[in-house]
Formats: structure tokens, C-alpha cells, sequence
């Protein structure tokens, strides 16, 4: 069971509020904050991608190691795929590029790329 506080002003009528709620006015504030600050994260991080020419994606793969054949099948169809994609238009009109990193098929290695 909630605890109830009855909040009088002479202004005004009597509101009750709840142990732990905020007014209705200080929420809309919370809101509008949380609002505005989302949408700057979002053009903050939108517009220096937009103003890149390409996208470039990476992978960790075991290009050299006891598992190099996988690697390089790994490899050849991120590219046959990303190759695909570029001859359609690419992205929004920008082209993908793939970054491999070797890893050796060693846990160490890939945590490090």
C-alpha cells in the first residue's frame, strides 16, 4: 500500500501524490529532457557517418592457423555478399568495404582485434 501525501495550495485544488511518483509537471520536464537529449545523441552520431563515402565493416577471422581453409571461406563470402551488394547501389547509396583482421585461431587474437 502506497503512502499518500495530500499537497494543499491556496492557488489551487488539493493534489494527493504517492510516496515515490513525481507531479505530472516535473515528468513531462524528465521527459522532454530525455526527448531532446536522444535526439542529439542521434544526430551527433548520424551526421559524421552520413559524411563518410563508404562503410566499412570488420570481421575476425582465423586467416592463418589450424583453421585457415574456414577463414578464407569466412572471407571470400563476407566479399561475395558485400560485392552483391555494392553492384545493387550499396547502402543508401554508399558502398561497404570489408576489414578482415587475422585472429590465428587464437582466443587472445581475436579479443585484441
Amino acid at each position: 500500500m502506497a503512502t499518500t501525501f495530500t499537497v494543499l495550495n491556496q492557488n489551487r485544488p488539493p493534489q494527493i501524490l504517492y510516496a515515490g511518483t513525481v507531479s505530472g509537471r516535473v515528468c513531462r520536464q524528465m521527459k522532454a529532457i530525455w526527448w531532446v537529449t536522444l535526439l542529439l545523441n542521434i544526430l551527433l552520431w548520424a551526421i559524421p557517418a552520413s559524411a563518410e563515402s563508404s562503410i566499412r565493416l570488420g570481421m575476425s577471422a582465423p586467416l592463418s592457423g589450424p583453421a585457415a581453409a574456414i577463414g578464407r571461406e569466412y572471407q571470400q563470402g563476407a566479399l561475395l555478399a558485400f560485392d552483391q551488394i555494392n553492384q545493387r547501389g550499396g547502402i543508401h547509396g554508399r558502398q561497404i568495404e570489408l576489414v578482415t583482421a587475422d585472429d590465428g585461431y587464437e582466443s587472445l587474437r581475436t579479443v585484441e582485434n
